[in-house]
């Protein structure tokens, strides 16, 4: 590292000098040093955006709503090649035609059976 000398004079209330002292600053920093700094800072700054990515990722998942979880029905009747079993529901409608066919509702949907 580089360094400064300064010499300060102080002077007493007459105007004489009373006292010199030397101070030593520091100019500049080695270009080694500034580029290790650099390189330090952006390792901070890249895994600090990696944990704010995660901390959003993990906090834009909507709370589960248990009205929206999905209910399987299963449709054990046998029954004859031409007929079906029909189940309407309030928006929709849903239709058997074989043995062990199955199909999935939200919860809401199963509540109006």
């Amino acid at each position: 590292m580089a360094y400064v000398k300064k010499s300060i004079e102080e002077n007493d209330a007459s105007g004489a000098p009373v006292a010199s002292q030397e101070v030593t600053e520091t100019k500049t920093k080695k270009v080694e040093d500034q580029s290790a700094e650099i390189a330090a800072l952006k390792a901070q700054i890249e895994m600090l955006t990696k944990l704010i990515s995660a901390n959003a990722a993990s906090t834009n998942a909507p709370p589960s709503n248990p009205l929206y979880d999905r209910v399987k029905i299963v449709h054990l009747i046998e029954r004859a090649p031409d007929l079906y079993t029909d189940i309407k529901l309030d928006t929709t409608s849903i239709r058997f035609s074989s043995f062990g066919e199955e199909r999935s509702i939200t919860y809401q949907q199963a509540e109006e059976l």
